[in-house]
């Protein structure tokens, strides 16, 4: 049986930067990656400009394997962790193999949500991974050489991912219908007039808004598929987009529900395992409440975190979490604690929109729609516990 002194599952931002943390503290010890995936690491920020075209592949890579070789980091590559014994200190491979660790990271993500409608059919996109972003430009190059009338997508889910995908088809003379379960884009996200600028924008592209439908079920046809949709009616598409989230993953033994639970120091209740990234549900301190924060930024610095009190140190994470996409010609960004129970503070011109949660008159969140140089200004009095600059 292989020993490592520390072993971390997830080959993502979160596991690759945690074991160059540690090595940073310990020279000699060795340190293990499971990676499902058989790529070095890669950003998955870039991912939707190397879809567009704006990017060439190779330059969404942030590691080499050689870098990791230097650094004395071993990566099992295109392996998975299927079950681990956290008395035993032990894990099994999909391979067979069997580890053990004294110390465990599980860092595994998740997976992109697939409904049920869509198993098994072609066609049909997430987009989380290299893979799914090499496919996705396939399927985009086909249905654009299709017929004109046959040159159709959809696009189901109402969040950050279902954003990406209008600006993936409709350059290409894809005609683009979203499909939103709710009765309007975000609606439990943002306030009426944030959806109402956002379905502006992607309305002013071509994109055909359904609300309130969802897809109980789906054939292949000779192009792609025929939905069947909530109110009776029927879509046939080249290609569906999917963007409905996220399915934490985490290893037969470790306990998880939406997430992968955790305290303020990134432990599990079991003894010497820690999480971190997108899998990881702990304890915000600076929201005060157990959160699961599905971003780049997060992961890269849980993942260090994780480390150092994988290392003896006891820190507690904090950190103030922030996203931006770009869409089309908008910047859309979030930072900070948003509660879904609370009420926001509006500054909106129609285009320019800023919500704004604020708690005893200090702001604490903002969900910014098309701000360009406040957005800074915004995201520091975040950081820096003070008043709104709007």
């Amino acid at each position: 049986m292989d020993h490592a002194r520390y072993l971390i599952v997830g080959g993502g931002v979160a596991g690759t930067v945690a074991a160059e943390t540690l090595r940073t503290l310990d020279a000699e010890t060795r340190i293990v990656i499971v990676s499902a995936e058989d790529y070095p690491l890669y950003s998955r920020v870039l991912l939707p400009n190397y879809v567009k075209g704006k990017l060439p592949r190779q330059k969404v890579f942030l590691r080499t394997w050689e870098q990791y070789t230097t650094k004395n980091i071993e990566v099992l590559r295109g392996r998975t962790v299927v079950s681990v014994d956290a008395a035993a200190h032990q894990l099994a491979l999909d391979d067979g193999a069997r580890w053990q660790y004294e110390k465990l990271l599980v860092a595994t993500g998740g997976q992109a949500t697939v409904p049920p409608p869509f198993a098994g059919l072609p066609h049909v996109l997430p987009f989380r991974t290299l893979n799914d972003a090499d496919r996705i430009r396939e399927e985009v190059a086909r249905v654009a050489a299709l017929p004109e009338g046959a040159r159709r997508a959809a696009v189901v889910g109402g969040g950050f991912i279902a954003l990406e995908f209008p600006p993936f088809f409709a350059p290409h003379g894809i005609e683009t219908h979203l499909l939103l379960r709710g009765p309007r884009y975000w609606h439990r996200t943002v306030t009426p007039e944030g959806s109402a600028v956002i379905e502006k924008l992607l309305e002013s592209h071509g994109v055909v808004i359904h609300r309130n439908v969802e897809v109980t079920g789906a054939e292949k046809t000779a192009n792609g598929l025929l939905l069947a949709l909530s109110d009776a009616s029927s879509l046939e598409v080249a290609a569906v987009g999917v963007g409905l989230g996220l399915d934490s993953t985490a290893p037969d033994g470790v306990p998880h529900n939406d997430g992968i639970g955790a305290n303020a120091q990134l432990e599990t209740e079991q003894q010497d395992i820690w999480t971190a990234g997108d899998g990881a549900e702990f304890d915000d301190v600076i929201a005060g409440r157990r959160r699961q924060l599905g971003n780049w930024l997060n992961a890269d610095q849980q993942g260090r975190c994780a480390a150092q009190n994988m290392a003896g140190a006891r820190r507690t994470f904090e950190n103030v979490s922030q996203y931006s996409t770009h869409i089309f010609d908008m910047v859309i960004a979030m930072a900070g604690d948003r509660p879904e129970t609370a009420t926001p503070r509006v500054v909106s011109d129609g285009t320019k929109h800023v919500e704004l949660y604020e708690r005893d008159g200090i702001l604490i969140g903002a969900t910014m729609i098309g701000l360009a140089a406040e957005r800074a200004a915004i995201i520091a009095a975040i950081k820096t516990k003070q008043k709104s600059p709007l």
